[in-house]
Order: C-alpha cells, then structure tokens, then sequence
C-alpha cells in the first residue's frame, strides 16, 4: 500500500502559522478518527511539535486532498499550499528516518523528536488508525534513530532547543545561580528548560502564562522536580512578571503588552527590595 507524508516545519513556515494547525494532546484523537473516515486514508499518524505538523497517511488520497482537510479542520480561512511539502515512498521513508534521528530539526541531532514521534505513534494505536504499512514505517524509523545515535557521533554532546538555551545564557551571564528565570508559558519546551536550568544552578524561577490555571499546574510539575535539588519556582500570570527576570524577549514592549512591566516598575512576586529593570532593557 502507498504511503506518504504531508507537513509543514520551522523551515517552511513560521511559527505563527505552525500554531495554527498544531493538534493538541486532547484533539488528536479525534482528528486521527476523524481522518481515518476520509476516502483514500487506511491507515493515518499525526506528528505534532512545536516545530512541525506532519501527517502520515497510507491510501489512495492525495497530497492535495489531506492539505483540503487540514484547511477544514482549522478553519481560519488558511491557505496552507506554499508552506506545506509532500513525500511519496522512498523520499517518505528518508523524510522520516530524518525526523526520527533528528536529522530534520532545527537544533541538529536533538534526540527529543524520537519521544516524540514515539508518543505520536502510540495515539494512532490507540485510536486504531495504524496498520501494516505505517507499523512497518513507523518500526523501521525508530530502529534508524537507535543506529544513528549508536553507530554515530551525533549523539556525543546531545542537545535540544531547551539545552541551547541554557548554554546560550551560559555566555551571557557567568553565574547563572545569581540570576532569576522567567519562563513565557506552560508547555512541555519550557518544561524542559526548567529542568536545564536548575541543573545549571538557578534558584528561582517563574512560569509566566496567558491563564493562571496552566501556569499553576506547570508550577507544580516542576516545583515536585525542584524539591530534591532545593530550587523554588512560581506561577504568575505574564503582566507583572518581567520585573524580577534578568532578560526576556518581546516582539514590542507598549502599554497593556503581556510582556511588559507593571504599571509603577514592582512586582508582587518580586523579592523585597527588587525593582523592575529600566524600561529600555531586555
């Protein structure tokens, strides 16, 4: 049976519009059963990251055709045709093996992406939309990845977006336990360069989100990982954060902006006697 992959990654559109056809957790299983009904789909996986959505679909259907359900899905009025790419046969067995390795990433060798196309594939198990010819794809990716990351040095400084970033503050500031940081949402990323960041020394953290509920429970993720190293974390809604993080990045800083400092430059999470930076920084 043929099989084929349609996506979309960081380097063919931009993260706004990556957003925009992201399956969350709680909507994959019903986008996968739902597009298993479609004419020409037997067997269907969803890859879903911050980085790339990618569909995997044995059958008849064309490219055209799941780009069409995937417009009508997220409505919006998207045209996705000039950002996504289609991979037939071979070129799709090569895409994924390069996924898989993390090959195809935007921090080259990353090893998070094969967790991730491993969870990616156990949902389609679950909603019963994989069959032979995505479980022969799917084994055979994952078996590449074991390879490339034994039979290689790819794996020798492994490294993630969420590792980067603590190497890259590294550079910045020598002392990383002095600094405070703020993390700009709740999801799994973050979650991970939390948990960087108190294995470089950083005491204290916030984790600033649009909805305090979000915010809140990430907090107590991380705050049950901080407990055994000693380091606190707080949840704060994004207004009234930045002013006790060291350095954050805004698109614009103006009056009312999630990211900007309160009105009268103090922050009620902020420890006695800090200050909000000067309004030309960060």
């Amino acid at each position: 049976m043929a099989f084929s992959i349609l996506g979309m990654n960081h380097r063919t559109a931009p993260v706004a519009l990556r957003e925009k056809v992201a399956f969350s957790e709680e909507r994959l299983l019903a986008a996968l059963r739902t597009l298993r009904q479609e004419a020409g789909v037997a067997e269907v996986v969803i890859l879903s990251t911050c980085n790339r959505t990618e569909v995997y679909w044995a059958g008849t259907a064309t490219g055209a055709e799941l780009s069409q359900w995937l417009e009508r899905h997220h409505g919006n009025n998207l045209d996705l045709s000039s950002s996504l790419y289609v991979h037939q046969e071979r070129q799709a067995v090569e895409h994924a093996f390069s996924v898989a390795s993390g090959l195809d990433s935007m921090v080259l060798g990353e090893a998070q992406i094969l967790g991730q196309l491993k969870d990616a594939y156990r949902v389609a198990q679950e909603a019963g939309s994989t069959g032979p010819a995505l479980n022969k794809l799917f084994q055979a990716a994952f078996s590449a990845a074991k390879r490339v990351r034994s039979e290689t040095r790819i794996g020798e400084n492994a490294v993630s977006i969420a590792s980067a970033t603590v190497s890259l503050a590294r550079r910045v500031y020598s002392n990383l336990s002095a600094h405070t940081a703020l993390m700009v949402g709740a999801g799994e990323m973050n979650a991970l360069a939390a948990r960087h960041f108190m294995s470089a020394g950083v005491k204290r953290m916030v984790i600033a989100n649009r909805t305090y509920r979000r915010s809140a429970a990430a907090d107590r993720r991380k705050s049950a990982a901080a407990r055994s190293g000693g380091r606190r974390c707080a949840a704060a809604h994004r207004r009234g954060s930045r002013a006790i993080s060291h350095r954050i990045a805004c698109p614009r800083r103006r009056p009312g902006h999630p990211c900007a400092a309160p009105a009268g430059g103090r922050d009620p999470l902020a420890d006695p006697g800090t200050s909000a930076p000067p309004a030309g920084r960060g």
